[in-house]
């Protein structure tokens, strides 16, 4: 009996002492949903971040290159060369022209050294070698920074050198903006 009347005051004792675990609980659950709308407000700002302007140039170019389409009016004939890194334009998603001629780097798994690096140790023997197989191109898209001098002098000695647009491609790389070479524009005469 005696132990059954100390179990009871025991337990009077914790319903007394209950409204301080009742405030302790609170203060959990309002902790929690501060930490959960701590995440939620980190994660929206990296993902508009990345999303709106981490490494826009690939997106850009590709909306650049189907106004110039318009503009020139010649889809049949644009050929674009992409002297930029692997997986860099945002290809299937966002073109879906047959009978428009374009060339990136085939970066695929198996290969143990790609175009990419091969263009970056021998960049003349690229550019001839795909002239030599595929054609002059009309238009090329490569960084404006970090390209070798004997690849800017290519492209002016083919007359490509005109820039025809230029876009930002963010903070984070040193490659900062995308540019699309091409001819200068024919005068009409009149």
């Amino acid at each position: 009996l005696q132990q059954a009347t100390q179990r009871l005051s025991q337990g009077s004792k914790g319903v007394r002492g209950s409204s301080s675990s009742s405030s302790s609980s609170m203060r959990g659950t309002r902790l929690l949903w501060q930490l959960v709308v701590l995440v939620c407000v980190a994660n929206g700002i990296m993902m508009a971040v990345f999303g709106l302007v981490h490494q826009q140039g690939g997106l850009s170019v590709m909306s650049a290159l189907k106004q110039l389409e318009v503009e020139e009016g010649n889809n049949a004939t644009m050929h674009v060369l992409f002297l930029t890194r692997c997986h860099f334009t945002p290809w299937q998603s966002h073109w879906h022209q047959a009978d428009w001629n374009a060339h990136w780097w085939d970066c695929s798994p198996p290969r143990q050294h790609s175009e990419e690096a091969a263009f970056h140790s021998h960049p003349l023997e690229m550019l001839e070698d795909y002239v030599g197989k595929r054609g002059l191109p009309t238009h090329v898209v490569m960084f404006a920074e970090g390209q070798p001098v004997e690849v800017t002098d290519w492209l002016r000695e083919q007359g490509l050198s005109h820039p025809l647009w230029e876009g930002w491609n963010g903070w984070e790389t040193n490659e900062h903006h995308v540019i699309i070479l091409g001819q200068p524009p024919q005068k009409s005469k009149p």
